[in-house]
């Protein structure tokens, strides 16, 4: 179990994640907060719903836990406070998660025995208990998640100079700092070439070791790979193959028409998972995922050094067997033809 526990404010939302390990003990995940700038109610409230909601894509909690009743001292204040966790809870309940709720009582019981101890008492407390949980092997940072107009480090974007494409790997440097990606062959065919500007709109997955980014050309794509990480049995990689070997108006058909054997023709989709990605994702997608892709933007073909062995290569990245990727590539006529290409016929060819 995953855990995530928001402490509401209408200026600062803080938030904590723990995994709850087999042995009872806790894993300390990531810490962090929502800052809220100056503005508007509307503005205010939509940035705490927004960082909530990115915090549970980003870190995928199985339960929200959140404070059940607030003392203020005066009504504006409880009004104010009130209003921060109905944005964070609508956030949770939208995200599909379970949604916890303790009064301050129950919290300060649980931690150090007393119901009204002060915070001179239950800090101290709060503190040890973070610094015994068990860290992971690669330290989750702390992210602050900020306001619209504001930089957000849980890299849900990136724009920078695209160094490197091999499919499905991508390199991509912002502002000096280079960023590991992978992304599905969907969006190869849309990039540009090595050395030109790219925009990339990301997924960040953190696990114990590990943080790995995806990225995509499209908003559309991305939303459709979160949802279909939704579903049971499907996780990143499986997630990735969809999205290669299928666009989004084909997957949205294979739904539609619960056309199970072209969802299983996808490597790491069998029968059972393809029946059940019919019936999870139907009536889930939204309505933009149905139409056609947007026009492609700056795309020009790259000539890479042996674009037949870079096509074999991601094929077999992308879970097909070896001979599998050599007999569907030796199928296509790759004369003169990128790796994208070669790579977008032979995926055609094995549909």
């Amino acid at each position: 179990m995953r855990i995530l526990g928001i402490d509401p404010g209408s200026r600062v939302t803080g938030f904590g994640v723990v995994q709850v390990l087999r042995n009872g003990k806790l894993q300390y995940i990531a810490s962090g907060c929502v800052r809220v700038a100056k503005g508007n109610l509307g503005d205010k409230l939509k940035t705490i719903y927004d960082g909530v909601t990115e915090i549970i894509q980003t870190y995928q909690p199985t339960v929200l836990a959140v404070e059940k009743i607030f003392m203020a001292r005066n009504p504006d204040s409880a009004l104010k406070l009130g209003q921060a966790r109905g944005a964070a809870i609508l956030a949770g309940a939208n995200q599909t998660i379970d949604i916890a709720e303790y009064t301050a009582l129950q919290i300060k019981s649980a931690a150090v025995g007393k119901g009204h101890a002060g915070k001179p008492q239950v800090l101290p407390c709060a503190s040890r208990c973070r610094h015994a949980a068990a860290r992971p092997s690669t330290a989750a940072p702390k992210i602050k998640t900020r306001s619209r107009n504001e930089a957000c480090l849980m890299i849900g974007r990136l724009h920078g100079v695209l160094l490197r494409k091999e499919p499905p790997a991508l390199l991509v440097d912002a502002s000096g700092v280079g960023y590991e990606l992978e992304a599905p062959m969907t969006t190869f065919y849309e990039l540009p070439a090595v050395g030109e500007k790219v925009t990339l709109y990301t997924h960040l997955v953190v696990r114990e070791d590990a943080h790995l980014l995806y990225g995509f050309a499209r908003e559309a794509q991305r939303r459709l790979f979160r949802e279909l990480l939704k579903v049971n049995g499907v996780g990143p990689r499986v997630a990735l193959a969809v999205l290669s070997g299928l666009s989004d108006e084909e997957f949205f058909h294979c739904i539609a028409d619960e056309d199970v054997a072209r969802l299983t023709k996808v490597p790491g989709i069998g029968r059972k998972t393809a029946e059940r990605l019919i019936i999870e994702m139907r009536g889930k997608l939204p309505k933009e995922m149905g139409t056609a892709p947007s026009s492609v933007i700056n795309s020009r073909p790259m000539t890479p050094a042996d674009p037949i062995s870079e096509a074999v290569s991601a094929l077999v990245s992308l879970g097909y067997k070896a001979n599998e990727a050599s007999r569907a590539v030796r199928n296509v006529a790759t004369q003169g033809l990128s790796a994208e290409e070669i790579i977008r016929q032979a995926l055609k060819g094995m549909a």
